[in-house]
């Protein structure tokens, strides 16, 4: 259950604030970006595939002393970052759920039915 709790917090903490603002990638860029890299921009794209429906993306892009581009890629940048939620997560839940007690056990010791 705790596993189970942390994870889903963990996306949600990873996906909502990555898709209401694509700008907080960059701060991802220590831990994804290779070393050298002199600097790390997100460039939004935004497409209106129908009227009134807007799409906005944004996708992280670590650029090298030279000035070349790299994408580290949306698998690598999600992961890292749900990974960070998640360890986040289990350490804020971490000490309620101790608290709360061991499943299956009532308070007095004994085994619930």
């Amino acid at each position: 259950m705790t596993l189970a709790v942390t994870a889903f917090m963990g996306l949600m903490f990873a996906i909502v604030p990555g898709a209401i603002f694509p700008g907080s990638l960059r701060f991802l860029s220590p831990l994804v970006c290779p070393e050298g890299t002199a600097r790390a921009v997100v460039v939004r794209t935004v497409t209106h595939p129908a009227p009134g429906e807007t799409n906005i993306s944004g996708e992280l892009i670590c650029i090298s002393a030279q000035g070349r581009p790299e994408r580290p890629g949306f698998l690598r940048t999600a992961g890292t970052l749900f990974g960070l939620c998640a360890l986040l997560s289990l350490v804020l839940c971490l000490p309620i759920l101790l608290r709360s007690g061991s499943p299956g056990r009532d308070s007095g010791g004994g085994l619930r039915r």
